[in-house]
């Protein structure tokens, strides 16, 4: 019996061991996501309401808050036509028009 709980606790051990760093990248990840809606000013239905504004019988099909290269809050949006893929990316704290361009990919 002492040996069946000395091995479920080595067991639990080695769990924590390596359950214990993926709680911790969930927590970073968490962090920075709160970091970039401070920095979003404009709501995601905001944000695609705009990018589908950009285009006639456009529908958005993606979404993501991220950062760009000056650490700039930003809204990347995929809007799809009947014949065409965009990709708009817009300024999350103001709603300007970064980018709208044609994804060729």
């Amino acid at each position: 019996m002492k040996k069946l709980i000395l091995i479920a606790a080595a067991a639990l051990a080695l769990g924590a061991g390596l359950i214990g760093p993926a709680l911790a990248d969930h927590n970073d990840d968490h962090k920075k996501e709160t970091a970039l809606l401070a920095g979003a000013k404009i709501t995601l239905a905001e944000a695609v309401s705009q990018a589908e504004a950009l285009h006639t019988d456009s529908r958005a099909v993606d979404a993501d808050l991220d950062k760009d290269l000056s650490g700039k809050s930003v809204w990347e949006i995929s809007v799809v036509t009947p014949d065409k893929i965009y990709d708009v990316i817009l300024d999350a704290g103001t709603g300007a028009v970064i980018s709208n361009l044609e994804d060729r990919d």
